[in-house]
């Protein structure tokens, strides 16, 4: 008989050892879920609870006696969070993933620490009360720039540094900067938007769904302009943009009745 129960006490010990650090295994610690990456952990949307207000990522969380680093916040880990007011994330985070935040409606305040290195598009989408957006210093990739409250993404290619995430208090730079990148402003509740001289590009996406935008003031300099940078911006009722702008045949706005006229 004590043999058979040393036996089965075994197999717990053993199924128990194999749990941890299984890949992919989630696990819920505090608020929020978490899924097992070798010996770091992804904030998860697999499981997702409620939450409201300000709400603090941990740096490290115990799962059955192992302790993992928190690296990441998973693709939409908090998308549709109404209640949700600020998060604060540790410094231990290095990638931010698709839609993390988007469509937060109370969303205010998110401040991006400079271990993060990866941040996909659209993170912070549909974000309406947004209104501080920055990283917490300088890293190898990203920045904010002096009074901007924004994420730019640093010149590393022919494009120069780009706009790469905004929200509605967000002040364009009027130099340094050339192209805003795609999704920066999905969802943003503008009035009016004026691209100071200088910028050339306006990316896939960068004004989607800005309902509320009702003008648009474009540089001469703007040398491309993507067919879904205003797509679904159904209050505009004409853009103007400078001949030399490409395509050539860019003519309509998808999902918005604006008037494209070439100066």
């Amino acid at each position: 008989m004590k043999k058979f129960i040393l036996c089965i006490a075994t197999v717990f010990l053993a199924l128990a050892v194999w749990g941890q650090g299984k890949d992919g295994l989630i696990f819920q610690s505090g608020k929020l879920f978490y899924k097992i990456k070798g010996k770091t952990v992804y904030v998860t949307k697999e499981v997702q609870g409620k939450y409201s207000g300000r709400l603090e990522v941990p740096a490290k969380v115990t799962h059955q006696g192992v302790e993992y680093t928190v690296t990441q916040i998973d693709d939409g880990a908090f998308s549709y969070q109404d209640e949700l007011v600020e998060v604060v994330l540790p410094k231990t985070i290095k990638q931010i993933r698709k839609e993390a935040f988007a469509h937060c409606k109370k969303l205010e305040r998110i401040i991006v620490p400079v271990s993060v290195t990866r941040i996909v598009d659209g993170a912070f989408s549909y974000c309406p009360s947004l209104t501080t957006l920055q990283m917490a210093g300088e890293n190898e990739r990203y920045l904010t720039l002096p009074g901007s409250n924004a994420i730019f993404e640093k010149a590393g290619s022919s494009y120069g540094t780009v706009l790469f995430a905004a929200c509605k208090t967000t002040k364009l730079p009027t130099s340094g900067v050339k192209v805003i990148g795609p999704k920066s402003f999905t969802g943003c509740p503008l009035t009016s938007i004026t691209v100071p001289a200088g910028y050339e590009t306006i990316s896939p996406n960068a004004f989607k769904d800005c309902t509320g935008l009702t003008k648009v003031d474009l540089p001469k300099s703007i040398r491309y302009v993507d067919s879904s940078a205003f797509e679904g911006c159904v209050k505009l009722s004409e853009i103007r943009i400078p001949k030399a702008t490409e395509p050539d045949d860019f003519n309509s706005i998808k999902g918005s009745p604006a008037k494209v006229i070439r100066y």
